[in-house]
């Protein structure tokens, strides 16, 4: 009689498929959990190096730190570790500037919040301003051209008489205090005392050059008073609320996007830094945008701004992408001298030859005893 081997019984086969499942899941936890430390050990790296690298809070006190070492801090933040809240804090100072009953009368009888072309106009070249100054060393000559170009735009409205001192202090404190406190909220990790350092000394720093006779991180109760005015007066007619859906809805993703990217993101690496402003002049001897979110003011139209997702999903919005109108979005970039209103485009030349004259060579943080 021929042998005849038994097959294996039912039991035996799941036993086998269980010990490989059993093992894959086991290899998936360890692939896991290894890569949860790496996260770990990398992501507090890049603030590692910042306070290692300039020593502030432990090697030197606060109050010594330089206004250049304040704005390379301030570009590795805004660049690297939280570019999605310098970005979207600067918007939203802005939008709490209309809150300030005689700034919000004079952008309406300037017609510069009128129609949806000037508001981003006045949204974008805020940003080229605020980002201009964050991410140049307060010696050089595009830094020096944009605080003067912020001082010759908003001095001849205070030569009318349209704004104050006052309006120009609170203005500032929200550019200067927005990004403290949507880094606060909503990222994944919080400033170091470094960092809170660098913020302070630069807003100074505007307090000084913008010639504001108060110190910008005076916080007081009647700038609360006046932007709720201002934005009273901004109500066109009655408006529904946003759904309290909508609220949750923005929150929750918020807070999963903070612990994302503490617990399961790589830090940023240096091939994918954030850059708003391009650094180098095109062949205009202007300078373009790197990135927009509404009209596409000051971009080149190259075939990878008109080709790309955004691009794309722009056209099938209806919305314009870079090159659409010809010249009506300034695809050949921008000079510092020529942002802002149309009108004064091209005036106050001179300003920032004299503020070069002027400037102090080395400046304090407001901490200092």
């Amino acid at each position: 009689m021929p042998y005849q081997q038994d097959s294996p019984s039912p039991s035996m086969h799941w036993n086998v498929m269980g010990s490989a499942v059993s093992s894959r899941g086991a290899t998936l936890v360890f692939i896991l959990f290894t890569y949860l430390l790496i996260v770990r050990a990398l992501r507090y790296r890049r603030m590692k190096k910042l306070e290692h690298s300039f020593g502030y809070g432990t090697r030197k006190p606060l109050g010594e730190m330089t206004l250049d070492d304040a704005a390379a801090i301030l570009l590795e933040l805004s660049e690297m570790e939280f570019p999605f809240s310098f970005l979207n804090s600067t918007q939203f100072a802005l939008f709490r500037t209309y809150g300030i009953p005689t700034v919000s009368s004079l952008l309406v009888s300037t017609n510069q919040i009128t129609s949806p072309e000037t508001v981003s106009k006045r949204l974008v070249d805020t940003g080229v301003l605020m980002f201009e100054i964050w991410g140049r060393a307060p010696t050089s000559t595009r830094w020096l051209e944009s605080v003067a170009r912020m001082n010759y735009i908003h001095g001849m409205y205070q030569k009318a008489g349209k704004i104050s001192n006052d309006d120009m202090l609170h203005s500032l404190s929200f550019f200067a205090g927005e990004p403290f406190k949507w880094i606060s909220r909503y990222e994944w990790r919080n400033l170091s005392d470094m960092e809170v350092a660098a913020l302070g000394t630069s807003g100074r720093v505007w307090a000084r050059r913008c010639r504001l006779t108060s110190a910008v991180y005076q916080a007081t109760e009647k700038a609360g008073k006046m932007e709720v005015t201002g934005l009273k007066r901004l109500w066109l007619g009655p408006k529904k609320k946003p759904s309290p859906v909508f609220f949750t809805f923005t929150e929750t993703a918020l807070a999963f996007r903070r612990l994302f990217l503490r617990h399961l993101a790589l830090p940023r690496p240096e091939m994918w830094r954030s850059r708003y402003l391009e650094d180098e002049a095109n062949e205009f001897g202007r300078f373009n945008l790197k990135m927009y979110g509404g009209l596409p003011i000051y971009v080149k139209p190259t075939f990878a701004w008109r080709w790309n997702i955004q691009a794309w999903l722009f056209w099938a919005l209806g919305k314009p992408i870079p090159g659409d109108g010809g010249n009506k979005y300034i695809p050949q970039g921008y000079n510092i001298h020529e942002v802002g209103p149309r009108s004064m485009a091209g005036k106050g030349l001179n300003a920032a030859a004299d503020l070069r004259e002027k400037m102090l060579q080395r400046g304090r943080c407001p901490f200092r005893a």
